[in-house]
């Protein structure tokens, strides 16, 4: 009850309210991420595979992601394949910087693999957040059109 209150107080700037919803969103998706990770990790590949891994589940909660941040955190209507492709472009960057991360923590730093995973989504979150914000669900002029 409370979250829907600060959600919705328009006293609020709108981008904050969308921070709380991405937010949110973004938990739900790690959630989706970690358990795929874990399920291909401990139980289908095998530990030593984990860079693939993480890869496909990044992609797999990336479609989970769009869709709930479309409708929810920006609530855009017209979900658009040129819009999904430029949140796959943010996400391909983020998740070459989350892989690279977490190979280094892994391997070279001999960090343990689900903590060094927790420890990079909750330090890139805010920068994502800035990408897909600005660049994936920025408000558009009426002169542009409606295309997402």
């Amino acid at each position: 009850m409370a979250l829907k209150f600060l959600i919705n107080d328009k006293r609020w700037p709108v981008w904050l309210g969308q921070l709380i919803r991405f937010s949110v969103v973004g938990l739900s998706n790690s959630l989706v991420d970690f358990g795929v990770y874990w399920l291909l990790t401990r139980l289908i590949l095998g530990w030593q595979w984990y860079l693939l891994a993480n890869l496909l589940a990044f992609f797999i909660a990336n479609i989970n992601s769009y869709w709930w941040n479309s409708r929810w955190s920006f609530k855009r209507t017209n979900v658009s394949s040129i819009g999904y492709a430029r949140f796959l472009y943010v996400s391909v960057i983020y998740v070459t910087l989350l892989e690279f991360g977490l190979w280094w923590l892994v391997a070279q730093a001999g960090w343990y693999d689900l903590l060094a995973k927790l420890f990079l989504l909750c330090l890139g979150t805010v920068g994502y957040f800035l990408a897909v914000r600005r660049w994936v669900f920025r408000e558009r002029s009426s002169r542009a059109g409606s295309q997402n």
